[in-house]
């Protein structure tokens, strides 16, 4: 098995990448279609204090000690390029595991993994809620979100009440 876990990478590109290059890694490393998972965590990456989010891609690829060190430059040339539109940098570090230390359980009334033919879009759901979504669509574009407001916003709101609570607060810890 191959775990694929990205740092500093929108999850929604990870599962784009995944869908994409997942039969690219199975057929160059000679795999079966349910030992490659990609892991996406939403997760921020960080130097000397500055967010290096999609400025940095950081990819751990977890596998088995019977890959070989051939397989590694394939897998790494494929993510390379997978994340060359989305990283400005990417760094992709090997950790292997000894074959025969992980385990799992398999339901074997369901299918391993859940697929696109699984996922289905509830028609009657989306009829119903396909009003409201409209109706919500013109309500916003009405509000102005695209315009900075230059009113008061405080209009309405008791100043004078806030000023006198704090005040009170101030009195209570003197």
């Amino acid at each position: 098995m191959i775990i694929i876990r990205t740092y500093g990478l929108d999850p929604y590109i990870v599962g784009r990448i995944a869908r994409q290059e997942t039969d690219e890694i199975i057929r160059v490393l000679e795999l079966e279609n349910e030992e490659v998972i990609f892991i996406a965590p939403a997760e921020y990456i960080f130097h000397r204090g500055v967010e290096q989010t999609s400025w940095q891609a950081v990819i751990y690829v977890e596998c088995d000690t019977r890959l070989t060190k051939k397989i590694e430059e394939d897998l790494a040339d494929i993510l390379l390029s997978a994340t060359e539109q989305v990283a400005i940098n990417t760094h992709i570090q090997f950790v292997y595991f000894e074959h025969g230390h992980s385990f799992g359980s398999i339901n074997a009334e369901y299918p391993r993994f859940i697929t696109s033919y699984h996922i289905h879009e509830d028609d009657e759901y989306n009829e119903e809620n396909e009003d409201y979504e409209e109706e919500q669509e013109s309500e916003d574009d009405h509000r102005g979100y695209d315009e900075v407001f230059m009113g008061d916003v405080f209009a309405g709101h008791d100043l004078e009440k806030s000023k006198d609570d704090k005040q009170n607060n101030c009195d209570k810890h003197d």
